[in-house]
């Protein structure tokens, strides 16, 4: 389910809800220049929210389009939901139409929320530790760690190498 929401002459959000999941992911406009992505789980996942701050429209908007939960939803009405919500960005942004727009899928979108292996850089037969996929960020993810196995960090969250995570 997508949602608009005008919260003045020129901040508006957008809301990507998953009836599969619980989850959602927003976008909201605050100022010219100023963009705001945020992932919240549903409240049985005990996952951590995220929230990123942007400064290009299109950087952040990339972004929500590549971290929407894409869990048991047909390909075309996933298309035609991404279609929907780039309509909005347009439409809000002031922006001409948007003509073909990029939906490809990240090898491991269907995996946001999910639990997933973590392996060496070094060697991809050495699991170094699991845990649950939070977000994509460009060409690395960001893991909740979950269980340490040969993992040096101490910090919760990490990102490592999408060709290093891989689904269980």
């Amino acid at each position: 389910m997508v949602e608009l929401y005008q919260l003045g002459q020129d901040a508006y959000r957008i809301v990507w809800r998953s009836k599969m999941t619980g989850a959602s992911t927003t976008f909201i406009s605050m100022a010219k220049d100023k963009y705001q992505v945020i992932r919240q789980w549903a409240q049985n996942k005990r996952l951590p929210d995220i929230n990123i701050e942007f400064e290009q429209r299109k950087v952040a908007f990339s972004h929500f389009l590549r971290n929407v939960d894409i869990v048991k939803v047909a390909h075309d009405l996933l298309r035609k939901a991404r279609e929907f919500c780039t309509g909005l960005f347009a439409e809000q942004e002031n922006l001409p139409d948007i003509k073909a727009p990029d939906f490809r899928f990240g090898r491991l979108q269907s995996a946001i929320g999910r639990k997933v292996n973590i392996y060496s850089k070094i060697s991809k037969d050495h699991l170094i530790a699991r845990g649950y996929l939070l977000q994509l960020v460009g060409s690395q993810v960001q893991v909740h760690i979950t269980e340490r196995l040969d993992l040096q960090n101490p910090k919760k969250i990490q990102k490592f190498p999408t060709n290093s995570v891989f689904l269980v």
